[in-house]
């Protein structure tokens, strides 16, 4: 298939694309998130599940997708028992590591801080039949500060099924080297704020994001940079990839 083609059969599918940041409140509910477009009325919605645990040893706030409106009822359970099992995984390690610690610090006669769970999520793009979303993972342990994971959802919701890079790009011969040049480029500008030597490639498990007109690529902290510069990311327009 010819590459403009292709990238242009992309951007016309996701061209109804809506992007929201979510934040953490002190409450537990369901908050409706509409993510439809102003022209395509999807049926496909989102709803903003929040749960919250709070213990002298551990403080967890989670806030993650979950789906409504797919056709198939059991491919909208698949999906959404996937997204939540990710989540309380997540915070159940925390939660026991948390716990075991809080037992021998009373042991031991030290004090522990409570340690900390949060999630959060940032949809790039909803459709009836795909979903591109990332949800933050963030864990405190002790130590100076936390850490964040970062975890990117691309699922064809025909079918259920988590998409990969190369499920997106498949048709666009040798998309990882032009993905490379792309990032070495622009990390090469700001070798103050990257670790240009540290940077191999993007790996077949890179977490991405597709929005209405660009590819969306994140490395993980300490990958390329410092802690201070937060979670990397490059936004490749997919007119970049049809221009090869």
């Amino acid at each position: 298939m010819n590459n403009f083609i292709y990238i242009s059969l992309i951007i016309s599918l996701l061209s109804s694309s809506t992007a929201c940041f979510n934040t953490f409140n002190n409450t537990t509910k369901y908050n409706l998130t509409e993510l439809t477009s102003n022209i395509f009325k999807n049926k496909v919605k989102i709803i903003t599940k929040e749960l919250e645990i709070k213990k002298d040893y551990f403080d967890s706030k989670l806030k993650f997708p979950i789906i409504t409106g797919l056709k198939d009822e059991n491919i909208e359970k698949q999906v959404n028992s996937m997204i939540e099992n990710d989540v309380l995984k997540f915070r159940n390690k925390i939660k026991d590591l948390a716990k075991k610690n809080k037992e021998k610090s009373i042991k031991e006669g030290y004090e522990l801080l409570p340690y900390v769970a949060y999630t959060d999520y940032k949809v790039s793009t909803i459709k009836d039949d795909f979903v591109s979303f990332y949800i933050d993972f963030y864990e405190l342990t002790g130590g100076a500060h936390g850490s964040t994971l970062r975890k990117s959802y691309n699922i064809d919701l025909k079918t259920g099924k988590l998409l990969t890079l190369n499920d997106i790009l498949k048709d666009i011969p040798n998309y990882k080297d032009i993905i490379n040049k792309y990032i070495y480029n622009e990390i090469s500008k700001k070798p103050d704020i990257y670790f240009v030597d540290s940077f191999k490639g993007i790996t077949d498990n890179i977490a991405f994001t597709v929005e209405k007109d660009a590819l969306v690529i994140y490395f993980q902290q300490y990958e390329i940079a410092p802690y201070s510069s937060g979670i990397p990311e490059f936004r490749i327009p997919f007119i970049k990839l049809s221009s090869f």
